[in-house]
């Protein structure tokens, strides 16, 4: 469960509770709508952290959460595009958080703008969901130690049996999740 909370970055928490005092001068209803949507992502991570595995369904919707956050805080600058439900899929589960792992990923390794923004698109396909963005490399790459990859895998070997499978080209670069 620690290593699961952790992976939720600090700097995220931090910059989102700045959000919400500067959205309460500015337009409370939308600092209350930030927060609730702060708080159900939490939620979300105490109440199956503890878990191996959560329906598809389930991390798709922290997915829908977290993606309001980053709309709040990053305006256009930052655009995740999630699948259409598909009925085939509603009995498939996946290790909790691993969708959020990967678009904090996206986000933390690319640089992005209102002007140019950052897409990171949620794929299902067959028994595995790909979580795919542009590759656009920091000036300064940042310092991360992959923690979160090498942590996804791991959980994933260990729940699933095949661990994620990373895919990356000069224009994208995309991480496979293997469902059950």
């Amino acid at each position: 469960m620690a290593a699961l909370t952790a992976q939720v970055d600090p700097h995220f928490v931090f910059n989102s509770l700045h959000t919400i005092i500067e959205l309460n001068q500015e337009s409370p209803e939308l600092a209350t709508e930030f927060a609730v949507a702060l708080a159900d992502v939490y939620r979300y991570v105490v109440q199956h952290g503890k878990r191996d595995l959560v329906p598809l369904a389930e991390e798709l919707g922290l997915l829908e959460k977290y993606a309001l956050l980053l709309r709040t805080r990053f305006g256009d600058g930052i655009s995740v595009r999630l699948p259409k439900p598909v009925p085939h899929h509603r009995d498939l589960r996946i290790p909790p958080v691993s969708l959020q792992v990967l678009v904090e990923n996206a986000i933390k390794h690319n640089r992005y703008t209102d002007r140019t923004p950052l897409e990171v698109w949620v794929e299902l396909k067959g028994r595995s969901v790909v979580v795919r963005n542009q590759k656009r490399p920091l000036p300064k790459p940042s310092r991360g130690t992959h923690t979160g990859l090498i942590n996804l895998d791991q959980r994933c070997k260990l729940i699933c049996g095949p661990g994620i499978e990373i895919q990356e080209d000069g224009a994208s670069f995309a991480v496979v999740v293997p469902l059950l």
